[in-house]
């Protein structure tokens, strides 16, 4: 966008777009899950995830830190 010159009103209205954009999965996932709230399958998904969390999270934060100091050990090269 800083290439193009805009006047601000429009840069403003092309920023409002994209957080929209940005955003609307976001708001679709909260709406439904507001209205899915207490039934079967939202207890169940709850009950899994509430045992299953305590081992991803550690690995995925485990795997992101391998990735990281194996890149920043590369790019030094």
């Amino acid at each position: 966008m800083t290439g193009y010159h805009l006047i601000f009103p429009l840069a403003l209205l092309f920023i409002m777009i994209y957080d929209f954009m940005y955003i609307l999965p976001l708001i679709l996932l909260y709406i439904g899950y507001n209205k899915l709230q207490g039934t079967a399958a939202i207890r169940k998904l709850e009950r899994v995830l509430d045992k299953v969390s305590s081992y991803i999270v550690p690995v995925v934060v485990s795997l992101v830190g391998i990735l990281l100091g194996y890149y920043g050990v590369t790019s030094l090269m």
